[in-house]
């Protein structure tokens, strides 16, 4: 499936984290380049996603082929909180 037919913004954000750690692009850093570029595609879309060490981990699963752009969309979802009402809170 390309990233032009996804609709939710978890969906393409797990697209672009899945392409890119699975892509080669650069000769190092790529799953921490491709969740960096995933959270700020999220944050561009109000959506705030903490990084941590368990979202790491989650990108060497995805390089590896344990999961796919589905299951770190699920991820996202589940820890995105709203750039509103992060600025509710002060």
């Amino acid at each position: 499936m390309g990233i032009n037919n996804l609709q939710d913004v978890f969906e393409i954000a797990g697209m672009y984290a899945e392409a890119i750690a699975r892509g080669h692009a650069f000769s190092d850093a790529n799953k921490r380049t491709a969740l960096v570029s995933a959270l700020t595609y999220l944050l561009l879309e109000n959506f705030m996603v903490a990084r941590s060490a368990a979202l790491e981990e989650i990108m060497v699963d995805v390089a590896e082929r344990r999961l796919n752009y589905l299951d770190v969309a699920n991820v996202f979802s589940t820890l995105a909180v709203p750039l509103d009402k992060l600025l509710e809170k002060g």
